[in-house]
């Protein structure tokens, strides 16, 4: 089941493409994600599908949390466009709800879905805030 903290370290994750440590992942992440329900949920989120663990060649100890390609391309696919007036916003949101309709027919991960309507609706909130 796709739960808030995995939206939260999922943003963070998705921020560093090439990966991150799962050291700087719990600096950013602290304050809303302890160290302990971070390590649980990033070895959850492994098996759920959504992100990938890998060593770092540099240090045999340190693990690099990376997101998985198709998660990317699903964010890829919500990337985020300037809203000055209500007719872009409106445009916006339509194009927000085409790029979910078209991934539902491609994603087979059910979670990545989940994800990129956690994403649509806070774009959705950041733009109806930008709407002047």
């Amino acid at each position: 089941m796709f739960r808030p903290v995995h939206a939260s370290i999922l943003d963070a994750v998705v921020a560093h493409p090439e990966g991150i440590s799962l050291n700087k992942l719990a600096k950013e992440l602290r304050g809303r994600v302890s160290r302990s329900v971070l390590l649980r949920e990033v070895r959850r989120m492994r098996e759920m599908g959504l992100i990938i663990i890998g060593e770092d060649i540099k240090h045999k100890q340190r693990r690099i949390v990376s997101p998985r390609e198709e998660v990317v391309e699903a964010v890829r696919t919500l990337e985020e466009w300037e809203v000055e007036n209500l007719d872009e916003a409106v445009s916006y949101v339509r194009r927000m709800f085409h790029a979910y309709a078209e991934a539902r027919k491609k994603v087979k991960n059910k979670l990545i879905l989940e994800y990129m309507k956690h994403r649509i609706r806070a774009r959705f909130s950041a733009i109806l805030e930008a709407i002047k």
